[in-house]
């Protein structure tokens, strides 16, 4: 009986020595655990002050492109020129692929819906016109149908003051000659074929004085 007790006990001792080597073998390891674990926090500043340049760095990247792009926008917008009224182009003077040099006239718009009629009235027949008086308007591309509209305005000046070479009578050479004074006629809207009109066409208006 004191062998068995012995052996028993032996026995409890060999079990006893395999859990405390266990126990030191975990207890090692959760100590490298927190060795790591330190080491870990003590490079946390390091890499927060690097993944701080790291966002720095691709903000400012960000800013960048984003400048970029505005200035391709503008010199994109810069290529098309949108004409400020509508209408029709009378004259082109620029090709497709051409450069053109900066304030060069490059088209001849036509206002669609602002069409007018400038007529040469000599002096002697403005005695009763006004702005605002109803006008008949007879033009030759449209024989038997004539157009509707009013004076709008009348010229300051003869035609000959403002032309290029005015007449010069400091001689004392002077010849009385009956001077022409533009006048402006506009259509009323909304009329049949009034889109077809042209600049250029010959016109013949008719004044209602009364």
């Amino acid at each position: 009986d004191a062998i068995a007790q012995a052996q028993a006990a032996l026995q409890q001792s060999r079990a006893a020595t395999g859990t405390a080597a266990q126990n030191v073998g975990a207890a090692k390891g959760k100590a490298n655990q927190a060795k790591g674990q330190l080491a870990q926090a003590r490079t946390a500043p390091d890499q927060l002050a690097v993944a701080q340049a790291n966002y720095k760095s691709a903000h400012a990247k960000v800013l960048q492109a984003r400048a970029a792009l505005h200035t391709a926008e503008i010199n994109l917008g810069r290529t098309k020129l949108i004409s400020p009224v509508t209408g029709f182009v009378s004259k082109r003077n620029g090709q497709l692929g051409q450069q053109v040099a900066v304030g060069a006239p490059i088209l001849a718009i036509v206002p669609q819906n602002d069409v007018w009629v400038t007529a040469n009235y000599k002096e002697t027949q403005l005695a009763n016109v006004k702005p605002g008086q109803h006008v008949e308007v007879e033009v030759d591309s449209f024989p038997g149908h004539s157009f509707s509209g009013h004076v709008q305005s009348i010229a300051a000046g003869t035609g000959s003051t403002f032309a290029l070479l005015p007449p010069d009578n400091a001689s004392g050479n002077f010849t009385k000659v009956v001077q022409r004074i533009p006048v402006k006629i506009t259509f009323d809207p909304g009329q049949k074929d009034l889109d077809r009109l042209r600049a250029g066409m010959s016109a013949l208006p008719s004044i209602e004085t009364k």
